[in-house]
């Protein structure tokens, strides 16, 4: 039986079926020619594909606008610059890429604010369409690296992580080979100081910003709230179980080479966060300047290079770009990587045992 929770709003809504609806789609037929950009002085067609540009890493992007439509862009490997950005046939409002499968997170069209997950494969067919939740807020996805398994989060009620105990998340795991929901987070075990901790409205538990780790699927870290304090929390998938590893890390997402953790660390002014990074042997941590706020799932774009989204407030509304860093070095400084784009996700060559594309 779903938990409830006192904090929570009334009708904040009824959890969707653990057993995700499926859809089966045809395949759209995918070119081998090599990927070209049409003339400027016409608007490009969409790709209706990515199988083209899969054999080397590439960065799935939102534009500017929820709900924005999806581009694909390359970057030098040795420079990291961005060397093409191409227009792809899907709207997303979160997305993540990784394994030969793509987490597009939106909301659904007919039921007013009622958001899904769609799982495609690299031709962009439909290999899974799961219903999330009604009424809700859409936040964070994550694929883990072998496509099997996607993290999804959405809010339920409130509407941002800036203020504690002013929130409550919705966070599962999807299984795409079984394509059915593989675990809702407010039903694991969690322990936290060698105590497991109740689901109360005292403790007031929050999962949310699933990644997984590179080299075993069933290993996952996620932030969990206890008492409006976030934690960085170490989860097993098929064991239901979590505990708690270090306090105040938020959003994570381990490196392509499972060493180190990049999170958005809190401001002094609570309501803000820079990029951090963890070292997950030494317990190093490090935080990096940043002029904007970061409210991102950060990504990586190599085993050295972070990449995260930054939001300037501006005349007329908030301008939303792309930055990178380095991972390593703190003095260096972050600089524009793509305007006016959000929700990136670099997709790398295929580990062994992914899907076939």
């Amino acid at each position: 039986m779903k938990r409830m929770f006192p904090w929570r709003q009334a009708g904040a809504l009824v959890l969707a079926a653990a057993t995700a609806a499926t859809v089966s789609a045809p395949a759209r037929a995918a070119s081998n020619a090599t990927p070209s950009v049409a003339p400027n002085t016409t608007a490009p067609a969409r790709q209706a594909s990515l199988q083209a540009w899969s054999a080397s890493p590439f960065v799935l992007v939102r534009g500017p606008a929820p709900a924005g439509p999806v581009d694909l862009v390359t970057f030098d490997a040795a420079t990291h610059r961005v060397t093409r950005r191409v227009p792809v046939a899907l709207a997303c409002e979160r997305l993540h890429a990784a394994g030969g499968r793509v987490a597009c997170l939106r909301y659904n069209r007919t039921l007013s604010g009622a958001s899904q997950v769609d799982v495609r494969d690299l031709a962009l067919a439909v290999a899974q369409e799961s219903p999330i939740q009604s009424n809700s807020i859409i936040s964070r996805t994550r694929v883990s690296a072998d496509g099997r398994l996607v993290g999804t989060t959405v809010f339920v009620s409130g509407h941002s992580y800036a203020v504690p105990g002013q929130f409550s998340t919705m966070t599962h795991i999807w299984d795409t080979h079984g394509r059915k929901m593989a675990l809702a987070l407010d039903k694991l075990t969690l322990t936290h100081e060698g105590q497991v901790v109740p689901y109360t409205s005292q403790t007031q538990l929050n999962f949310w910003g699933v990644t997984f780790d590179p080299r075993d699927a069933d290993r996952f870290y996620v932030t969990v709230s206890i008492r409006g304090r976030p934690h960085l929390a170490l989860g097993s998938v098929a064991r239901a179980m979590a505990q708690t590893v270090r306090a105040d890390v938020e959003c994570p997402s381990l490196s392509p080479d499972g060493t180190r953790i990049a999170f958005k660390k809190r401001r002094a002014d609570g309501r803000s966060w820079s990029p951090a990074v963890l070292d997950l042997a030494s317990g190093k941590e490090t935080v990096f300047q940043a002029a904007r706020n970061l409210d991102d799932q950060i990504e990586w774009l190599d085993n050295d290079t972070l990449l995260y989204e930054a939001t300037q407030t501006r005349m007329g509304g908030a301008k939303t770009d792309l930055m990178v860093r380095s991972a390593r070095d703190a003095s260096a400084p972050e600089r524009l990587w793509l305007a006016d784009a959000a929700s990136p996700a670099v997709h790398r060559e295929s580990p062994p045992g992914a899907p076939a594309r």
